[in-house]
């Protein structure tokens, strides 16, 4: 027979144990709960060409001209705030089948001055229909010398009244700044996105420092131009050449590319040619088009590498792998994550708590 005190303490026991499962649920749900960050103050933007925006509040909506840019805001958890996008990222265009949860979202043209109207039209009928607000919303756009030229698309939007942010990058880092602006806008949390590409640079830079100059390979990066290779200076793909401490083989003049009907390459010798993803064929394709090339380490990456997104990170990471022939992480996979190793913690505790309650109960 159990007497009135047992009945008591068991009791409070379990009240105990109950209002640390709910606490430690409560935990759980603020740090599965769509990267949602909250924003009590003004927000305050510089973008990529300089100009100062500042936001009441975290955009409800925004408009992403921009492959990248969308991507990114999918990739932080804001999918449901994109309203319109452009060509370029639509799925019968990229044939990305993550583009396929925009189905339905107003294609507003490609955000180039010869086809503004189609962005201007679009973003009124949006604005018309109560699905953008001018004063709180956010157009994100690239930061070409077109867009900001005088009377160019910028010039243009501002003088709608949109809150316009222009994004874009040359380097890896310059990637990272993108994600961040991109993320405060949207009130979602880059952390883990962020951490990732940061994580990912780190691991790079101290594997290449281990390894003697006269060690690290050469390599470059083309795409294809009609019958010509495009063969590359700067830009993305290129940083993530260099941040993996190789070298740009053909690095040729002040312009961001040159092209070349193969012969420069041959002569540089590069130890691997990284192909664009956007090239239109396989890798043997590619060497049956150009086959001055076809004894040569050729490698395409995706379409995401050559964009400011999160995903340059796992560009970097397949980059190196391909340069130095051997993996990046000890144990082939990249690091736990800051929110994945708190949740395992959390659920630790949680067993602790319930296994000591039990203990406790059956003593009793």
């Amino acid at each position: 027979m159990v007497k009135h005190g047992d009945r008591v303490h068991n009791k409070k026991i379990m009240i105990v144990l109950v209002t640390c499962s709910m606490l430690f649920a409560a935990s759980f749900i603020s740090l599965t709960d769509e990267n949602m960050v909250s924003a009590t103050s003004p927000i305050e933007i510089t973008d990529s060409a300089g100009h100062q925006i500042t936001l009441s509040a975290p955009a409800e909506h925004v408009v992403t001209m921009g492959f990248a840019f969308t991507l990114t805001v999918m990739e932080l958890g804001g999918a449901d705030k994109i309203v319109g996008y452009d060509h370029y990222s639509t799925y019968s265009y990229t044939e990305d089948e993550r583009m396929q949860e925009l189905d339905g979202i107003a294609e507003l043209g490609t955000g180039y001055n010869s086809n503004k109207e189609s962005l201007l039209t679009g973003l009124a009928q949006l604005v018309d229909n109560g699905n953008f607000t001018k004063a709180t919303d956010v157009v994100f756009i690239n930061n070409f010398s077109t867009t900001l030229a005088s009377g160019g698309m910028y010039d243009n939007l501002v003088a709608e009244g949109y809150n316009v942010i222009c994004l874009g990058a040359k380097t890896y880092d310059g990637s990272i700044e993108v994600v961040e602006t991109i993320s405060k806008a949207i009130g979602m949390d880059s952390a883990d996105s962020v951490k990732k590409m940061e994580d990912a640079r780190q691991a790079v830079v101290d594997r290449v420092a281990a390894v003697p100059g006269e060690e690290r390979p050469s390599a470059i990066y083309v795409s294809v131009n009609g019958g010509s290779i495009r063969i590359y200076n700067s830009g993305l793909a290129v940083s993530l050449i260099e941040t993996c401490g190789a070298t740009n083989a053909c690095r040729n003049g002040e312009s961001a590319y040159f092209n070349s009907d193969g012969s420069a390459i041959i002569q540089a010798n590069p130890d691997v040619i990284f192909l664009d993803g956007t090239y239109n064929g396989t890798v043997e394709e590619f060497k049956e088009v150009f086959p001055s090339l076809a004894s040569c380490n050729v490698v395409k990456l995706d379409k995401d590498w050559n964009n400011p997104c999160p995903g340059m990170a796992e560009g970097l990471e397949f980059v190196y792998v391909e340069l130095y022939e051997a993996p990046l992480y000890d144990d082939g996979g990249a690091p736990i994550s800051e929110n994945s190793a708190l949740i395992a913690v959390s659920v630790l505790m949680l067993v602790i708590i319930i296994a000591v309650a039990v203990v406790l109960v059956r003593r009793r």
